[in-house]
């Protein structure tokens, strides 16, 4: 993997990381909280969720980022997609992390 994989416990993961890379964020207990995959500039572009506190939330789901909100007042990162809600979009997904090598 060119950006290699990155295995981390803390409370967040940031926005921006190792260019091409997958971070893997874990909690206190070693469980997988999260996997987050950078682009070739190091911007977050996919979280996959598979636990945390708030709102109740189907597991695992996706968020996906967008960087251009940032120019208009949004925050990047965006809402909660149920991978069950999005089936005819994930083998796009996959085909370009697997182009990028990142799983």
């Amino acid at each position: 993997m060119s950006g290699g994989t990155f295995e981390v416990w803390a409370e967040h993961l940031e926005g921006k990381g190792q260019p091409n890379s997958k971070y893997c964020l874990y909690k206190p207990d070693n469980t997988l909280k999260q996997i987050r995959l950078y682009d070739a500039n190091g911007y977050a572009w996919l979280n996959i969720d598979f636990t945390h506190s708030g709102e109740k939330h189907v597991f695992p789901h996706v968020h996906m980022w967008d960087w251009s909100k940032v120019k208009i007042g949004q925050k990047p990162r965006g809402g909660d997609i149920n991978l069950d809600e999005i089936e005819d979009k994930l083998e796009d997904w996959i085909c370009r992390i697997i182009k990028l090598n990142l799983l």
